[in-house]
């Protein structure tokens, strides 16, 4: 027998038959993935979702709120049928704490422990009894926060509170404590832009001193405030600023426990000899994207179309005519 399967003689039926599916279906997808079928018979392992363009802030370089489409609960319902099989969820919006349903879909797939739930929220509606729930379960925050300096902030995320942000990351950070777990660690998101780029060095501290496990920071995408955008085209002095800061940062968060992962690191010369070094030596017929056949891509602002995942172009079919398993 597979040890993988062996679970304490007091947990309960359903959780090792859950257990079982798990395993079975995730050996099952990468036999098929290694084999290149096309026609898979194994479900997917990892499920994306925007449950609505909504959301209680207008930050000045989002495009997606400008569909207030939310996906109907009914059409969502069969997502619940995946959630043995899955071994993660990305919840999105808008605001995902804008949707009355959502608690309800969370404490469902919270109760099988192999799932790890992701929810991309900017923190403004997170209640003390919503962290108490987040830090009970398998289960992470990935909070968008462009600055640490509240007037940034607050021109950054127009209608936003700073001190609001404060508060709710402080109650985060005590139902953090006081369930004493060894929980997924929480993400802070920064879309770095003109207003922000000079003062990234702060989020190590701030992440500190919240509790926040790692750093993701990415470059502007989409029409929306161009004058912010100093990637397309590329600005020589802001590049030149992150190319020497960003490695200062990444050394001085590693020093203390914090992970940093740059999305724009192709831009910096400090990058672009390594990454070409490594490139050299992958052979163009090797490279093979799997991402399609593990996973869906459920998206509210395009109506509920569903995607094979968040990079794919083409849809593959809508969540109000199509049964997920079509």
């Amino acid at each position: 027998m597979n040890p993988s399967f062996l679970l304490p003689a007091s947990a309960p039926l359903k959780s090792m038959y859950d257990q079982r599916l798990y395993l079975e279906n995730k050996q099952h997808n990468q036999s098929e993935i290694a084999q290149r079928k096309t026609i898979l018979e194994s479900k997917v392992r990892r499920l994306m979702v925007v449950l609505t363009g909504r959301c209680n802030i207008d930050c000045i370089m989002c495009e997606r709120k400008e569909s207030n489409f939310t996906l109907p609960k009914a059409e969502l319902e069969q997502i619940v049928e995946l959630f043995p099989y899955l071994e993660s969820i990305m919840w999105q919006g808008g605001e995902v704490f804008l949707i009355d349903y959502f608690k309800e879909f969370f404490e469902k797939a919270a109760g099988y422990p192999q799932l790890l739930q992701e929810i991309n929220t900017n923190g403004l509606l997170l209640t003390p009894d919503w962290a108490t729930i987040i830090a009970s379960a398998n289960a992470r925050l990935i909070l968008s926060i462009d600055s640490t300096d509240p007037d940034i902030y607050e021109y950054i995320r127009k209608g936003a509170d700073f001190r609001t942000l404060i508060n709710n990351l402080t109650v985060l950070k005590a139902a953090r404590s006081s369930r004493n777990k060894n929980s997924a660690a929480d993400i802070i998101n920064v879309v770095v832009m003109r207003s922000n780029y000079r003062s990234l060095e702060a989020f190590v501290d701030f992440a500190l001193e919240y509790g926040l496990g790692s750093i993701n920071f990415m470059y502007m995408v989409g029409r929306k405030c161009p004058q912010e955008n100093i990637f397309n085209p590329p600005e020589k002095e802001a590049i030149a600023y992150l190319d020497r800061t960003i490695p200062e940062i990444i050394a001085r968060a590693k020093a203390t426990g914090i992970h940093v992962n740059c999305e724009f690191m192709e831009y910096l010369s400090s990058a672009k000899a390594s990454q070409q070094k490594l490139n050299s030596g992958v052979a163009k017929e090797a490279l093979f994207c799997s991402l399609p056949w593990k996973s869906l891509f459920i998206d509210a602002t395009s109506g509920g179309k569903v995607y094979p995942e968040c990079l794919c172009l083409q849809p593959v079919g809508e969540l109000s005519n199509n049964t997920l398993k079509e």
